[in-house]
């Protein structure tokens, strides 16, 4: 591999886990799912992630991204069914989440069975399929390596580009999920009391911000 192939699978590792860091709808569902299901758990949300991502991969990479972003009602379209969906999940997780400040008598605020990997993974998939968000971080992942790469290197090597960006925010959620994996239970069974809440409000927050994004 010649020197300007590396310099665009690095630029494209590097932006992918950067612009994983400030975390999405997806990675409260991978912090929330791996607390309360363990690691195997995260990784099924991970993957639903990924699956998603590579199809807005192919999308960007066969040109049909301008389509969505420039055609009004496909647009608002995932924008309207992805804020719901973020919604819906959002006050699922919400409720679900243990805790014994609902615990009633008779066991009326007991936590919901989890999700099935299955479930987790429809979820994850929806959420990130719904989100043309994406298309958008993908021509800015092209436009910086062509700034600082050149046009030459970016042409030859696009495919590396946007490969190395979804393996970096894969590799980033690895970490995540190894370092939630090595809490002790202890701090597992707390973390299981507030992260479904916390990741279920902020899920409801994403969906209203699309929502009222499609106010004129």
């Amino acid at each position: 591999m010649d020197v300007s192939a590396l310099a665009v699978a690095a630029f494209g590792l590097s932006y992918g886990a950067l612009t994983a860091i400030p975390t999405g709808p997806v990675a409260f569902l991978i912090l929330r799912n791996t607390a309360q299901g363990g690691p195997r758990a995260g990784l099924v949300t991970l993957a639903s992630l990924s699956a998603a991502e590579l199809i807005y991969l192919l999308l960007f990479a066969f040109g049909l991204s301008d389509l969505i972003l420039e055609t009004a009602w496909l647009k608002d379209g995932l924008y309207l069914f992805g804020g719901l969906l973020l919604i819906w999940i959002g006050v699922g997780s919400w409720r679900a989440s243990p805790g014994s400040d609902d615990e009633g008598e008779g066991g009326a605020g007991a936590p919901r069975p989890a999700l099935s990997h299955a479930a987790m993974f429809r979820e994850g998939f929806l959420i990130t399929l719904t989100n043309p968000a994406l298309l958008v971080l993908y021509a800015s992942l092209v436009a910086s390596a062509t700034a600082l790469l050149g046009p030459e290197a970016v042409a030859a090597w696009r495919p590396l580009l946007l490969a190395g960006m979804l393996l970096g925010a894969a590799g980033w959620f690895l970490v995540v999920i190894a370092l939630l994996g090595r809490l002790p239970a202890a701090a597992v069974g707390r973390l299981q009391r507030h992260i479904g809440r916390i990741a279920g409000g902020i899920l409801m927050g994403f969906g209203g911000w699309l929502l009222v994004s499609l106010i004129p």
